[in-house]
């Protein structure tokens, strides 16, 4: 990750650290450390990690796959609590190490940066263009119930005279809302796991194995760890993965809806984007792998919805199409460090499983460190067939804040032309 320290990891402002990454001796010496090393190997790229480990037992043999999988097979299995409560299920510690509040942000090296500005190349007749992935907040946006943004102009018309000699008048705004709300990235201390505890669950699981008590003792503002104000401004690769556009292209009714009285195509309010979906997106935009580090978006046209107008608020936080627990888990495996949507939750609407509530959020966020974008536009790179572009984000720098809401924004650089009639959008403007 990008930043003035001098190591990936920085030192919170509380003054706990978080370990550094593990040592090739304790990659090797089997365990936990075992299972570290199918990470570390490709995040250095340095395979010889796996072949020293599976020489000494410690792991099977590596296969020739660009990516091996965190649990086999990629399933809709439901999170066992208990287990994560315990520990049993592995969670933590975290591969970035005892202690560590950053997650997946730790892939944004100095070499992914780099990484990330050569996609855009010299080009006078193709200049890069900036694009603004934000939503545009006002009073009446959507939000979910018990969240809203209320914006209260002060100034000029208010009494009191004019300033100096000049006299100079102005004009501001007081607002009160949460940083959970429109365009948006979760942070780590949002989501966790319960133990059914009623009164306070001092033992509830964040990501890396905090503790609801430590999380919040003596803190009536926010958490002692995982907070906002350790996010860094970063720049990464991102990826647009077009799911809309592959849906129009193959011509599935089934998973295509219309915003009422328009002519604009959205996915279905409840569709469920499939790992098949996510793959096929990717060969559609010419993306061919997905590397730690980088950011994630899907496009679903959900951010027609997004106006302060009754009936189509009311749609948009009714139901959302996005992926469950497989597309989760099968996205995982690359590290992303943000994975995104143009949908409030990100993950698909009702849930599958009617027992679970947002169970996404926990396998990405607490047991994984990836954080979750909502609410992200697309609509202009789509417009242009922009499938690979430079992130770039600067949070809030609010102290233990769950989340930041300041509109983040892609440089993408269409070396082929703009796209052709209608593709990428659907068939219709915003």
């Amino acid at each position: 990750m990008t930043s003035t320290n001098s190591s990936p990891q920085a030192e919170s402002n509380d003054g706990r650290k978080g370990s550094k990454r593990l040592s090739r001796r304790r990659l090797l010496a089997g365990g936990a450390g075992a299972t570290a090393a199918f990470f570390a190997a490709h995040a250095t790229g340095d395979f010889s990690i796996l072949r020293e480990a599976a020489a000494k037992g410690a792991l099977p043999a590596p296969t020739s796959a660009p990516f091996i999988s965190l649990n086999g097979d990629f399933d809709d299995e439901p999170i066992d609590p208990a287990a994560v409560i315990d520990g049993a299920a592995g969670w933590f510690p975290s591969i970035y190490g005892e202690g560590d509040e950053l997650g997946t942000l730790n892939e944004i090296t100095p070499q992914k940066v780099i990484e990330a500005l050569q996609i855009i190349k010299p080009n006078k007749n193709k200049p890069p263009k900036v694009y603004n992935m934000g939503e545009i907040m006002e009073p009446g946006m959507p939000a979910f119930p018990g969240r809203e943004y209320v914006q209260i102009r002060q100034g000029p018309d208010s009494p009191g005279a004019p300033f100096g000699d000049n006299m100079l008048i102005g004009a501001e705004e007081r607002i009160e809302t949460t940083y959970q709300i429109a365009t948006q990235i979760d942070n780590l201390n949002h989501i966790g796991v319960g133990t059914g505890t009623s009164g306070g669950d001092p033992d509830g699981v964040w990501y890396n194995g905090f503790r609801t008590g430590e999380m919040v003792e003596d803190n009536p503002h926010g958490t002692n760890f995982l907070g906002q104000h350790l996010v860094d401004p970063f720049i990464t690769r991102g990826i647009l993965l077009d799911v809309l556009s592959v849906k129009i292209a193959q011509g599935a009714e089934e998973a295509l809806s219309t915003v009422e009285e328009e002519d604009t195509v959205i996915l279905e309010d409840t569709y469920r984007i499939t790992v098949e979906d996510l793959q096929n997106a990717m060969d559609f935009g010419g993306i061919k792998e997905i590397r730690p580090g980088d950011m994630v978006t899907i496009r679903t046209g959900w951010t027609h919805l997004f106006r302060t107008d009754a009936p189509h608020r009311a749609r948009y936080l009714a139901n959302e199409p996005g992926p469950y627990l497989r597309e989760a888990r099968w996205l995982a495996q690359f590290r992303p460090s943000v994975v995104a949507s143009d949908t409030w939750a990100w993950e698909v609407l009702p849930t599958p499983d009617p027992t679970q509530v947002f169970p996404v959020h926990q396998v990405l966020m607490t047991q994984h460190g990836i954080r979750i974008g909502e609410a992200f536009v697309s609509e202009g790179l789509a417009e242009d067939a922009i499938y690979e572009f430079v992130f770039f984000y600067t949070g809030q720098r609010a102290r233990w804040a769950t989340a930041a809401n300041v509109a983040p924004g892609a440089i993408g650089q269409s070396m082929k032309g703009p796209a052709e009639p209608g593709r990428g959008r659907g068939r219709g403007a915003r």
